[in-house]
Protein backbone atom coordinates (compact mmCIF):
# COMPACT_ATOMS: atom_id res chain seq x y z
CA UNK A 1 0.00 0.00 0.00
CA UNK A 2 1.35 3.43 -0.93
CA UNK A 3 1.68 5.82 1.98
CA UNK A 4 0.31 9.28 1.32
CA UNK A 5 2.79 12.15 1.64
CA UNK A 6 2.00 14.51 4.51
CA UNK A 7 3.61 17.44 6.27
CA UNK A 8 5.11 14.84 8.62
CA UNK A 9 7.77 14.41 5.96
CA UNK A 10 8.98 17.94 6.63
CA UNK A 11 8.71 17.57 10.40
CA UNK A 12 10.35 14.21 11.03
CA UNK A 13 14.11 14.22 11.38
CA UNK A 14 15.94 12.67 8.45
CA UNK A 15 18.55 11.18 10.81
CA UNK A 16 17.49 8.80 13.53
CA UNK A 17 19.10 8.00 16.87
CA UNK A 18 19.03 4.82 18.93
CA UNK A 19 16.39 4.11 21.56
CA UNK A 20 19.18 4.20 24.13
CA UNK A 21 19.96 7.80 23.19
CA UNK A 22 16.28 8.74 23.61
CA UNK A 23 16.21 7.18 27.09
CA UNK A 24 19.50 8.89 28.01
CA UNK A 25 18.23 12.32 26.93
CA UNK A 26 15.01 11.96 28.94
CA UNK A 27 16.86 10.66 32.02
CA UNK A 28 19.48 13.41 31.97
CA UNK A 29 16.78 16.03 31.40
CA UNK A 30 14.91 14.86 34.49
CA UNK A 31 18.11 15.04 36.55
CA UNK A 32 18.94 18.50 35.22
CA UNK A 33 15.44 19.86 35.81
CA UNK A 34 15.60 18.57 39.39
CA UNK A 35 18.93 20.38 39.82
CA UNK A 36 17.59 23.61 38.32
CA UNK A 37 14.50 23.41 40.55
CA UNK A 38 16.78 23.19 43.57
CA UNK A 39 18.92 26.09 42.31
CA UNK A 40 15.79 28.22 41.88
CA UNK A 41 15.19 27.85 45.61
CA UNK A 42 18.62 29.23 46.40
CA UNK A 43 20.09 32.70 45.80
CA UNK A 44 22.62 31.56 43.20
CA UNK A 45 21.04 33.54 40.35
CA UNK A 46 20.12 36.61 42.39
CA UNK A 47 23.31 38.67 41.78
CA UNK A 48 22.90 38.46 37.99
CA UNK A 49 19.16 39.15 38.15
CA UNK A 50 19.72 42.19 40.38
CA UNK A 51 22.61 43.49 38.28
CA UNK A 52 20.45 43.45 35.13
CA UNK A 53 17.31 44.79 36.88
CA UNK A 54 15.51 41.58 35.99
CA UNK A 55 16.24 41.70 32.26
CA UNK A 56 18.26 38.50 32.69
CA UNK A 57 16.11 36.35 34.95
CA UNK A 58 16.30 32.93 36.59
CA UNK A 59 14.46 31.22 33.73
CA UNK A 60 17.04 32.32 31.20
CA UNK A 61 19.98 31.46 33.47
CA UNK A 62 18.49 28.16 34.61
CA UNK A 63 18.04 26.89 31.06
CA UNK A 64 21.60 27.70 29.96
CA UNK A 65 22.95 24.47 31.47
CA UNK A 66 20.36 22.09 29.95
CA UNK A 67 20.69 23.82 26.57
CA UNK A 68 24.44 23.18 26.61
CA UNK A 69 24.35 19.72 28.19
CA UNK A 70 21.22 18.08 26.80
CA UNK A 71 20.89 19.81 23.43
CA UNK A 72 24.51 20.60 22.65
CA UNK A 73 26.28 17.55 24.10
CA UNK A 74 23.77 14.69 24.10
CA UNK A 75 21.49 15.45 21.15
CA UNK A 76 23.82 17.17 18.69
CA UNK A 77 27.18 15.71 19.68
CA UNK A 78 26.34 12.22 20.92
CA UNK A 79 23.28 11.82 18.69
CA UNK A 80 25.24 13.14 15.68
CA UNK A 81 22.31 15.27 14.56
CA UNK A 82 22.35 18.46 12.55
CA UNK A 83 20.46 21.60 13.55
CA UNK A 84 17.75 20.93 10.99
CA UNK A 85 17.21 17.42 12.46
CA UNK A 86 15.86 19.03 15.64
CA UNK A 87 13.78 21.65 13.85
CA UNK A 88 16.30 24.47 13.49
CA UNK A 89 15.83 25.32 9.82
CA UNK A 90 17.19 28.85 9.75
CA UNK A 91 15.31 29.91 6.61
CA UNK A 92 12.04 29.50 8.54
CA UNK A 93 12.93 32.11 11.19
CA UNK A 94 11.25 35.07 9.37
CA UNK A 95 7.92 33.25 9.16
CA UNK A 96 8.23 32.20 12.80
CA UNK A 97 8.79 35.81 13.86
CA UNK A 98 5.91 37.02 11.69
CA UNK A 99 3.41 34.51 13.06
CA UNK A 100 4.49 35.07 16.67
CA UNK A 101 4.28 38.85 16.31
CA UNK A 102 0.86 38.54 14.66
CA UNK A 103 -0.49 36.46 17.55
CA UNK A 104 0.90 38.95 20.06
CA UNK A 105 -0.70 41.88 18.22
CA UNK A 106 -4.03 40.04 18.02
CA UNK A 107 -3.95 39.44 21.77
CA UNK A 108 -3.33 43.14 22.41
CA UNK A 109 -6.08 44.17 20.02
CA UNK A 110 -8.66 41.78 21.44
CA UNK A 111 -7.92 42.80 25.01
CA UNK A 112 -7.97 46.51 24.21
CA UNK A 113 -11.27 46.30 22.30
CA UNK A 114 -12.93 44.11 24.94
CA UNK A 115 -11.82 46.46 27.73
CA UNK A 116 -13.16 49.48 25.85
CA UNK A 117 -16.51 47.80 25.18
CA UNK A 118 -17.02 46.57 28.74
CA UNK A 119 -15.37 49.28 30.84
CA UNK A 120 -15.38 52.25 28.51
CA UNK A 121 -11.66 52.63 29.07
CA UNK A 122 -8.43 50.80 28.30
CA UNK A 123 -5.98 50.42 31.17
CA UNK A 124 -2.41 49.15 31.02
CA UNK A 125 -1.72 45.68 32.42
CA UNK A 126 -0.82 45.78 36.10
CA UNK A 127 2.45 43.88 35.67
CA UNK A 128 4.12 46.83 33.96
CA UNK A 129 3.76 48.97 37.07
CA UNK A 130 4.02 46.19 39.66
CA UNK A 131 7.04 44.40 38.21
CA UNK A 132 8.69 47.16 36.18
CA UNK A 133 9.55 47.23 32.49
CA UNK A 134 12.78 45.23 32.57
CA UNK A 135 11.40 42.29 34.62
CA UNK A 136 8.40 42.01 32.27
CA UNK A 137 10.68 42.02 29.24
CA UNK A 138 13.03 39.67 31.09
CA UNK A 139 10.19 37.18 31.52
CA UNK A 140 9.58 37.27 27.76
CA UNK A 141 13.29 36.88 26.94
CA UNK A 142 13.67 34.11 29.52
CA UNK A 143 10.95 32.11 27.81
CA UNK A 144 12.01 32.87 24.24
CA UNK A 145 15.71 32.09 24.69
CA UNK A 146 15.42 29.80 27.70
CA UNK A 147 12.48 27.66 28.75
CA UNK A 148 10.37 27.63 25.56
CA UNK A 149 13.44 27.27 23.35
CA UNK A 150 14.80 24.36 25.39
CA UNK A 151 11.52 22.47 25.79
CA UNK A 152 10.64 22.81 22.11
CA UNK A 153 14.05 21.64 20.97
CA UNK A 154 14.03 18.61 23.27
CA UNK A 155 10.38 17.56 23.41
CA UNK A 156 9.04 18.58 20.01
CA UNK A 157 12.03 19.07 17.73
CA UNK A 158 13.94 16.02 19.03
CA UNK A 159 11.93 13.54 21.11
CA UNK A 160 8.60 13.81 19.31
CA UNK A 161 10.25 13.78 15.88
CA UNK A 162 12.54 10.84 16.73
CA UNK A 163 9.73 8.71 18.18
CA UNK A 164 7.61 9.57 15.15
CA UNK A 165 10.44 8.54 12.84
CA UNK A 166 10.82 5.17 14.58
CA UNK A 167 7.07 4.49 14.59
CA UNK A 168 6.72 5.39 10.93
CA UNK A 169 9.31 2.74 10.17
CA UNK A 170 7.35 0.24 12.27
CA UNK A 171 3.99 1.17 10.71
CA UNK A 172 4.96 2.29 7.20
CA UNK A 173 1.44 2.08 5.77
CA UNK A 174 -0.25 4.16 8.45
CA UNK A 175 -0.25 7.97 8.34
CA UNK A 176 -1.90 8.76 11.67
CA UNK A 177 -1.20 5.81 13.97
CA UNK A 178 2.48 6.81 14.42
CA UNK A 179 1.43 10.44 14.93
CA UNK A 180 -1.01 9.61 17.72
CA UNK A 181 1.40 7.25 19.50
CA UNK A 182 4.37 9.62 19.18
CA UNK A 183 2.31 12.58 20.42
CA UNK A 184 1.02 10.76 23.50
CA UNK A 185 4.37 9.21 24.41
CA UNK A 186 6.56 12.28 23.96
CA UNK A 187 4.13 14.68 25.60
CA UNK A 188 3.55 12.42 28.60
CA UNK A 189 7.32 12.61 29.12
CA UNK A 190 7.12 16.38 28.63
CA UNK A 191 4.55 16.59 31.41
CA UNK A 192 6.62 14.31 33.65
CA UNK A 193 9.60 16.71 33.55
CA UNK A 194 7.47 19.20 35.51
CA UNK A 195 7.00 16.84 38.45
CA UNK A 196 10.14 17.99 40.35
CA UNK A 197 8.96 21.61 40.38
CA UNK A 198 5.44 20.55 41.42
CA UNK A 199 6.89 18.55 44.31
CA UNK A 200 9.13 21.46 45.31
CA UNK A 201 6.08 23.73 45.45
CA UNK A 202 4.23 21.23 47.63
CA UNK A 203 1.43 20.82 45.11
CA UNK A 204 -1.34 18.45 46.33
CA UNK A 205 -1.64 15.14 44.48
CA UNK A 206 -4.96 15.94 42.81
CA UNK A 207 -3.71 19.33 41.65
CA UNK A 208 -0.53 17.73 40.34
CA UNK A 209 -2.52 15.15 38.38
CA UNK A 210 -4.67 17.86 36.81
CA UNK A 211 -1.62 19.95 36.00
CA UNK A 212 0.09 16.98 34.34
CA UNK A 213 -3.03 16.38 32.25
CA UNK A 214 -3.04 20.06 31.26
CA UNK A 215 0.61 19.84 30.23
CA UNK A 216 -0.01 16.72 28.14
CA UNK A 217 -2.85 18.45 26.29
CA UNK A 218 -0.79 21.60 25.70
CA UNK A 219 2.20 19.49 24.63
CA UNK A 220 0.07 17.65 22.07
CA UNK A 221 -1.25 20.97 20.79
CA UNK A 222 2.31 22.21 20.29
CA UNK A 223 3.38 18.93 18.66
CA UNK A 224 0.45 19.09 16.22
CA UNK A 225 1.23 22.72 15.50
CA UNK A 226 4.78 21.63 14.65
CA UNK A 227 3.45 18.96 12.33
CA UNK A 228 0.98 21.34 10.73
CA UNK A 229 3.38 24.23 10.12
CA UNK A 230 6.65 22.28 9.86
CA UNK A 231 8.19 25.34 11.55
CA UNK A 232 9.59 24.92 15.06
CA UNK A 233 10.17 28.67 15.36
CA UNK A 234 6.40 29.22 15.23
CA UNK A 235 5.97 26.67 18.01
CA UNK A 236 8.71 28.30 20.09
CA UNK A 237 6.97 31.65 19.65
CA UNK A 238 3.55 30.29 20.64
CA UNK A 239 5.03 28.50 23.65
CA UNK A 240 6.75 31.72 24.70
CA UNK A 241 3.52 33.70 24.54
CA UNK A 242 1.62 31.01 26.43
CA UNK A 243 3.99 31.39 29.37
CA UNK A 244 4.78 35.10 29.00
CA UNK A 245 2.06 36.77 26.90
CA UNK A 246 3.43 40.23 27.79
CA UNK A 247 -0.03 41.81 27.64
CA UNK A 248 -0.10 45.58 27.28
CA UNK A 249 -3.68 46.00 28.48
CA UNK A 250 -5.76 44.53 31.28
CA UNK A 251 -8.87 42.55 30.42
CA UNK A 252 -11.70 41.18 32.55
CA UNK A 253 -12.95 38.82 29.84
CA UNK A 254 -10.10 36.42 29.21
CA UNK A 255 -6.56 35.90 30.41
CA UNK A 256 -3.89 36.68 27.81
CA UNK A 257 -2.33 33.21 28.10
CA UNK A 258 -5.68 31.54 27.47
CA UNK A 259 -6.21 33.83 24.50
CA UNK A 260 -2.85 32.75 23.06
CA UNK A 261 -3.89 29.10 23.40
CA UNK A 262 -7.18 29.77 21.60
CA UNK A 263 -5.36 31.57 18.80
CA UNK A 264 -2.91 28.66 18.56
CA UNK A 265 -5.84 26.27 18.11
CA UNK A 266 -7.26 28.58 15.45
CA UNK A 267 -3.88 28.68 13.72
CA UNK A 268 -3.72 24.88 13.81
CA UNK A 269 -7.12 24.67 12.11
CA UNK A 270 -6.56 27.38 9.51
CA UNK A 271 -2.95 26.74 8.54
CA UNK A 272 -2.83 25.91 4.81
CA UNK A 273 -2.09 22.27 4.24
CA UNK A 274 -3.97 20.47 1.54
CA UNK A 275 -4.48 21.66 -2.00
CA UNK A 276 -7.35 20.68 -4.22
CA UNK A 277 -6.56 19.00 -7.50
CA UNK A 278 -9.32 18.90 -10.06
CA UNK A 279 -10.06 15.47 -11.43
CA UNK A 280 -12.05 15.74 -14.68
CA UNK A 281 -13.46 12.25 -14.14
CA UNK A 282 -14.66 12.75 -10.58
CA UNK A 283 -14.73 14.99 -7.50
CA UNK A 284 -11.79 17.14 -6.52
CA UNK A 285 -8.99 15.30 -4.76
CA UNK A 286 -7.19 16.63 -1.68
CA UNK A 287 -3.45 16.48 -2.03
CA UNK A 288 -1.03 17.33 0.74
CA UNK A 289 2.12 18.85 -0.70
CA UNK A 290 5.20 16.74 -0.16
CA UNK A 291 8.84 17.25 -1.07
CA UNK A 292 9.39 18.71 -4.48
CA UNK A 293 10.59 16.39 -7.18
CA UNK A 294 12.98 17.70 -9.77
CA UNK A 295 11.72 17.46 -13.34
CA UNK A 296 13.78 15.10 -15.53
CA UNK A 297 16.17 16.94 -17.87
CA UNK A 298 14.93 17.41 -21.37
CA UNK A 299 16.72 15.56 -24.11
CA UNK A 300 18.40 17.78 -26.58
Amino acid sequence: MHRRQTSLTKTTASRGVSSGTLVLVVAVDLLVVALITWLFRTEVFTPVVDATAGLVNRTLLGNALPLALVVGLLIVRLGDLRARDIGLVWSRIPLGITVTASIWLLVQGIQAVSAQLLNGTVEPAAKWSEWGITPVLGALIGQLLGNALYEELVYRGFLFAQILLQLRRRWPTSAYRPLVAASLTSQALFAARHIPSALAEGMPAIDMALDLLRLIVLGILLALLYVRTANLFIVIGVHTLMNAPTALFSSVIIDASVLVILLAILLLCLWPGRKKRVNPNGPAEHVTPGPRREAPPRKS
